[in-house]
């Protein structure tokens, strides 16, 4: 999850990646939903930090089936792509720590974070990773203060920035192999709002 630029349409403050459900076109390999761009507003709910309305841009990139209770019977969800916040031991797919064996402490730096505990200060150091770009895509995540938020969603057009990452025909029909172009950093300007 990555800063916006300022002045984008939408008025979000990040653009990301989510798994989405099956009301969402969430589904086996390459479904409907797959490369569609949903603008998303959630109010935080964590306290002391509540009451804070924030937008995303997300792009669906992967699949959260019915088999995770927030996505089953016909449930709208975004399951976003925040590095150190996937809770492993209910995690259907997680191959971060494998990929990159040298952050696995980052990957599981927020894994319990307002699960053990209701203190937001608790349970989560993105300090742990030693990539910017992981560590900042944690901070960004945690700084929205969501604990499951009922969201506001509309599809929207992909903005530059999401459209352009890779999808599945354009890497021959294969993974893609190394660090893709734009994985690092997505904004073409330093023009990023700061977190």
């Amino acid at each position: 999850m990555f800063s916006a630029p300022r002045g984008n349409p939408y008025g979000a403050s990040f653009y990301g990646t989510a798994a989405v459900s099956k009301t969402l076109g969430g589904g086996e390999w390459l479904a409907e939903g797959c490369g569609r761009c949903w603008k998303v507003t959630g109010t935080s709910n964590i306290s002391p930090y509540g009451g804070v309305s924030t937008t995303l841009v997300l792009k669906a990139t992967n699949y959260c089936p019915p088999t995770n209770p927030a996505c089953n019977n016909d449930k709208a969800h975004f399951d976003i792509a925040a590095p150190g916040f996937d809770f492993a031991s209910s995690s259907l797919s997680n191959v971060c720590s494998t990929r990159e064996a040298n952050e696995s402490a980052g990957f599981k730096a927020c894994q319990s974070w307002m699960i053990n505990s209701t203190d937001p200060s608790q349970n989560c150091d993105c300090s742990l990773f030693d990539d910017n770009v992981l560590r900042d895509g944690c901070e960004n995540f945690r700084t929205l203060y969501w604990d499951n938020v009922q969201v506001f969603y509309e599809e929207v057009t992909c903005p530059h920035e999401l459209a352009r990452l890779s999808c599945w025909e354009e890497n021959g029909y294969g993974y893609p192999s190394g660090m893709p172009k734009f994985c690092s950093s997505n904004v073409d300007s330093i023009s990023a709002p700061s977190h």
